[in-house]
């Protein structure tokens, strides 16, 4: 079972977060990106890796590879019951586990022990892991930091509407597709698609009369691609943007689970989720806890 894609909570179990060292607060770290995904460098128990920044996965976890290529174990932390595309199971957990990044030092707990391919790829960071902090995403210039929350005034500045569910720290964000009504997306830093939209939503709007560029397989769902004459998200009008819905007889259920039962979201339709490809041209500001986020361009460098 692959982690970052699939395994959702189903009873809700937060990783635990303990500062040592804040020198780093506020400093830029370079990233990568590799099919969508924000990789940037981390360093455990002196071995350098990878950590997977992804706002769509609703908890942490470790990557079964990176410790057996290392040799590293620690302490033992809860089962912890997971979701999957092949229903629940419960997994194991790693608790002490010490985290160099963002120029800072922690110690963490719960993270799922799953499988996450490649020992180069260490963890997967959720959103949850930055809920004590403001995350702030540079796309065009490839880089990341924290910000103390006291630091800039997310609630003056927001500029989209954003919710976020406190046990899960996933978040949905208000957008315009197609010159239609505003509607409610998940948040994915984890996804490398830019829209991916429920196929009753596409079919309400008459965008499966839209020419099919090419077919794609998004979180194991085959999927139909193409592009949304126009897109509104915040301040921003886009034109021209990618988007996929599931081709037909398919459905996006491994996102369904993901968004379904989330208290924070009732009264709410989630009609999909917005990817890399649409933020990869912005820096947006985020306060996970509260559901706050500010879309702006990035500077030259």
């Amino acid at each position: 079972m692959q982690f970052s894609r699939v395994l959702k909570i189903a009873a809700v179990a937060m990783t635990l977060l303990h500062t040592q060292a804040f020198a780093g607060l506020g400093d830029w770290v370079e990233f990568n990106i590799d099919n969508g995904q924000i990789k940037m460098p981390v360093t455990i128990e002196g071995v350098s890796a990878n950590a997977i920044i992804d706002s769509g996965a609703e908890l942490s976890g470790i990557n079964n590879a990176f410790l057996a290529a290392n040799g590293l174990s620690f302490d033992k932390g809860p089962k912890i019951k997971v979701k999957g595309a092949d229903g629940s199971q419960t997994q194991a957990s790693a608790n002490g586990v010490p985290v160099n990044m963002f120029k800072a030092a922690f110690t963490v707990n719960e993270l799922v022990k799953a499988d996450m391919g490649d020992a180069s790829d260490a963890v997967v960071l959720g959103s949850s892991f930055f809920r004590d902090f403001l995350l702030q995403i540079d796309y065009p210039n490839k880089r990341i930091r924290l910000l103390d929350k006291k630091a800039v005034n997310l609630n003056k500045l927001k500029n989209i509407d954003m919710r976020a569910d406190r046990k899960t720290g996933s978040s949905i964000i208000k957008v315009a597709l197609g010159g239609g009504e505003e509607t409610w997306m998940l948040l994915d830093t984890g996804s490398q698609a830019g829209v991916v939209a429920k196929r009753d939503t596409a079919e309400e709007n008459g965008w499966t009369k839209l020419p099919v560029d090419s077919s794609a397989v998004v979180k194991n769902v085959k999927v139909d691609t193409f592009r949304l004459p126009s897109m509104t998200f915040g301040p921003y009008n886009l034109e021209n943007v990618l988007a996929a819905i599931p081709a037909q007889g398919q459905s996006l259920s491994n996102l369904e689970n993901s968004i379904g039962n989330s208290p924070s979201f009732r009264g709410k339709r989630v009609n999909g989720l917005i990817g890399y490809d649409v933020l990869k041209n912005y820096v947006i500001t985020m306060d996970y806890s509260k559901g706050r986020m500010h879309i702006g361009l990035p500077e030259t460098i």
